[in-house]
């Protein structure tokens, strides 16, 4: 997977399939060597990196459960913009025409939760996006829908780490 040390910039979104698909994958498909934005993009990887990586990995790769389902968490900003004329209507024939200027009407954040073995799907939008926010969201969906899940947020902030004793410790007694 890497070797401590050895400064990479990771594609969270090919890692797992990459890894669930042939566990003999060699390193460079793992990872994407592009150099967009580097200061937030590139991690170094160390011993933690790897084991938490194998960690997340590892709950992907149980069975299905749905007493204890793997629930993937991903949230996104998202930018409320108004037109600053009235839109032409359309006519038959004719393209959409789409003014480029707009008013900046704030921002939102949007949670998603994923269930992906077992098809669900539930999606929230809130005003804005604190620690707070994150954590009601976290509870809603455990009351709700997942309570004896495991819940995987994805690219999780700094100040949200997550580790396989995290869910160890949050697992319910009678969950298989």
């Amino acid at each position: 997977m890497g070797h401590p040390g050895q400064r990479i910039q990771v594609d969270v979104k090919f890692v797992p399939s990459a890894c669930l698909v042939n566990s003999q994958v060699t390193g460079k498909q793992f990872f994407q060597h592009t150099a967009i934005d580097e200061y937030s993009r590139w991690r170094f990887v160390d011993v933690e990196f790897i084991s938490c990586m194998e960690d997340i990995l590892d709950i992907y790769e149980t069975p299905y459960h749905p007493a204890v389902p793997v629930v993937c968490m991903d949230e996104k900003p998202y930018q409320l913009l108004g037109e600053v004329r009235e839109p032409l209507p359309m006519r038959p024939g004719d393209t959409q025409k789409v003014d480029s200027e707009y008013i900046r009407n704030g921002t939102c954040s949007i949670f998603t939760f994923v269930e992906p073995l077992g098809g669900i799907r539930h999606v929230s939008v809130r005003a804005h996006r604190t620690a707070i926010d994150w954590a009601d969201e976290i509870r809603q969906q455990a009351k709700a829908r997942h309570a004896n899940s495991y819940q995987e947020p994805d690219n999780a902030d700094p100040f949200f780490h997550f580790s396989k004793s995290d869910h160890d410790q949050a697992k319910p007694r009678n969950a298989p």
